[in-house]
Order: structure tokens, then sequence, then C-alpha cells
């Protein structure tokens, strides 16, 4: 079935509205943790050490059952596939908030903390691979924009409400409110169009990903892309998030770390609503490339010890930045992409841009007990420096234009 088979009877633009508020409410739970998670281990009695194997345990299966999530995407249905993926992460997450909150054994949050990745592994590439199912080709950018701008203002809301848990030294009840808004976001699911991939269920895993792969270096600036994402999530990402929250509340503002996070997503709604209005032919990756500047602007207000005020404005910066480079890359892959092969490929590019994250989290607190968190800090600068020459290296990534071609629809 078209996407637009249905607009006779207007329910894509119902179909799209559900599709987005599930996603934006799972989001502001997911927002509220980022803000709190680091804090509400330290507050429990868990090292910085226990807090980065924690964190890591959640990045882990975000890159390890990631290829199986893009393959589960394109072989079953992907809204009932999305459905379940949605219940089993609210649950995991409710029961990690009950851990924290009685102080529970490390392992065993770092147990919850795997199941929940994984969920949200599968979750990704279905959720990437779905969206053309709810609107059509020509408004896939403006869907896109909207998909990142009611994430961004999710992750807005998240940090100020995480900012509220913490303030009233109740952060562990964070992670259960985030279980609660996978629950209700899987509910907001049913009723939408069923979508699936080209995949039969006798092909095998190592078929399906070497097609997969296929596709995916079939585009040339995809490939750039990856490798500068995965540069940049272990050099940049991945330090800040475990050394940020204390870094920033060393500037002299205990609560700049969840502020900070709210102006982010701020920034990242201007950033993803210029993405949305971008017109055809114009060279979109190579203005997001420049964009990936500003993520070195909040790791150089940390090591220069500024005034709390310009890390809040360097984080605006990079979240519009991010806004922008989500949209406009989002929307260029699924553009490129054969819709059959869209969760593959979207799964097989995270799973790469992602691999080095979770060592990330574990080396970044060594290295920053082995010679300075400053030393590490410097480091993030100079990966955002490679990530963006390596970018605007690529031929591909500098000629790229958007041009409005129909892409087949999902046969359902």
């Amino acid at each position: 079935m078209k996407p637009c088979e249905a607009s006779d009877k207007g329910t894509p633009r119902t179909y799209r509205r559900r599709f987005l508020t599930s996603s934006a409410i799972s989001i502001i739970g997911d927002g509220a943790t980022l803000a709190v998670m680091a804090l509400a281990t330290s507050i429990a009695g868990y090292t910085i050490v226990e807090t980065g194997w924690i964190l890591a345990a959640s990045a882990v299966p975000k890159c390890a059952v990631l290829l199986w999530g893009g393959i589960a995407g394109d072989r079953y249905e992907r809204r009932t596939l999305l459905i379940l993926a949605y219940l089993l992460a609210g649950l995991a997450q409710i029961i990690s908030g009950a851990i924290l909150l009685f102080q529970g054994p490390t392992l065993l949050l770092i147990l919850t903390q795997v199941i929940f990745g994984s969920a949200v592994a599968v979750s990704r590439p279905a959720s990437t691979a779905y969206l053309p199912s709810v609107t059509t080709t020509e408004e896939l950018a403006s869907a896109n924009s909207a998909l990142t701008t009611a994430s961004s203002v999710a992750s807005t809301v998240g940090p100020l409400i995480g900012a509220v848990f913490v303030m009233l030294e109740i952060a562990p009840w964070a992670l259960v409110a985030d279980g609660i808004s996978f629950i209700v976001a899987s509910a907001l699911l049913s009723g939408l169009p069923a979508s699936r991939g080209t995949i039969s269920k006798s092909t095998s895993t190592w078929a399906a990903v070497r097609s997969g792969s296929k596709d995916l270096l079939a585009v040339p600036w995809l490939v750039s892309e990856m490798c500068a994402s995965a540069i940049l999530l272990f050099m940049v990402t991945g330090p800040f998030l475990v050394l940020g929250p204390a870094a920033a509340a060393a500037l002299g503002t205990p609560s700049l770390w969840p502020i900070a996070l709210a102006v982010f997503g701020i920034g990242q709604i201007m950033g993803a609503l210029l993405g949305g209005r971008v017109r055809h032919e114009a060279p979109v990756l190579k203005w997001a490339s420049y964009g990936v500047a500003a993520l070195a602007l909040p790791p150089i207000c940390l090591i220069m010890q500024w005034h709390p005020a310009w890390f809040v404005v360097a984080e605006a910066a990079t979240g519009v930045a991010l806004g922008f480079y989500t949209v406009t890359v989002t929307t260029a892959m699924q553009r490129a992409v054969v819709p059959g092969s869209l969760a593959r490929v979207a799964s097989l590019n995270a799973f790469i841009s992602f691999s080095l994250l979770p060592a990330s989290f574990i080396i970044a607190p060594l290295v920053a007990s082995a010679v300075g968190v400053t030393a590490v800090f410097v480091g993030s600068v100079v990966g955002t420096v490679i990530t963006m020459l390596l970018l605007l290296l690529s031929p591909s990534v500098r000629r790229y234009r958007w041009r409005p071609t129909e892409i087949p629809a999902l046969k359902v």
C-alpha cells in the first residue's frame, strides 16, 4: 500500500501525528534519564567506574543487537515489532529505577540496562524504516523535521523533569517515569498501518546482512558519514556524557547540566526546523558537515572554565547543528536507499557509528583518572576537527543535493 493512498480519507496525517506523538512521549522519559543517570548512580553510592559500566550496559546492546534489529525490521511487521520493543524497554526501565531506589547490586542494574539497550536497538531501525509508511515521499523531509522537532521538545522537557527529580532527591523515579513513557508510546502505535520489508523468513541472517551492506556501500556519502559519526561518538559524545556532569558542576552551578541539556534540546528544535525547510538542490550535507564544528564548543568551555552562561550558549549551538544534521542525513538516507532494505541499512549505519561508544564510556573515566579530565576534553576537540574534515574531504558529501525523486512504495 502506498502511504499516500489513504490521503483521501485524511488518515495519513492522523497516522503521522500518532507516530510522532508516540516517539516524543518515549523520548521525554529518556531525556529525564539522560540528565539524571550519572547523578542518580553517584547519589546511590556507585563509583564513577561503575557508572561507566552501567552506561555502557545500555550502549553495548545498542550496537550488538542493532544488526539483528535491522534484519527484524525488514523481515517482520514493523509496527508490531515497535510495540513489543517499547513494552520491553518500559519494563526494563521500571525495574532499573527500583534497583536504584533500593541501592541494589550493580550487576543487576547492568543486566536491566542490557535488556533496555537491546529493546532500543530493535526499535531504532524499525522506526526509521516505518516512517515512510505514514507519510508521502515528498513530505519525508518535513516528517523527519517534525520527528526531530518532537524529539527535541521531549528532550528539552526531559532534562527539566530530570532536574526536578534531582532537586526533590528522587532521581531513581526518573527511570520509572521513562519506563511508563515507553508503555504509553506502545499503546499509541496500535491501529497504525502495517509495514513490512522484503526479506523472507527463509533468508539467512548472513545473507540479509550481506545484501544490506551492498545497499549501504552503494551510497558513498553515507559511508563517509558513518565513519565520521563513529569517531565523533567515541572521542566527543562518550567522554562528554560520562565526565560532563561533574565538570559542569565544577563551574559553580549544581543544576547546570540539566539546564544545559534543556537548552541543547531547544537548539535541536531550531536546527530541525531549518533542516525541514531547505529547498531542493541545496548542498545540505556540506552545510551539515560545517555545523559539526559546533560540537567542539562545550568541551572548550569546560577546558577553559568559562562562565556557566557560555557553556549554555555552546550547548544551544551544538543543538542547532545536530538538529539540522539529523534531519538532513536521515532524509537523505530514506531517499537514497531502497525501502525494502532501509531497516538493515539504518541498522548497519548505526551499528558502525555506535560501535566504539560503549568502549568510550569505559575508557574515558580511566584516561581521566590517569591524565586528567582536561586532557580528555582536549581530545574531544581534536576528534571534532577530525570528524568535520573527514566529511568535507569526501566529494560525495560536498556534491550531494536533495532531488525530488520518487521512492517505490512498500508492499504490505
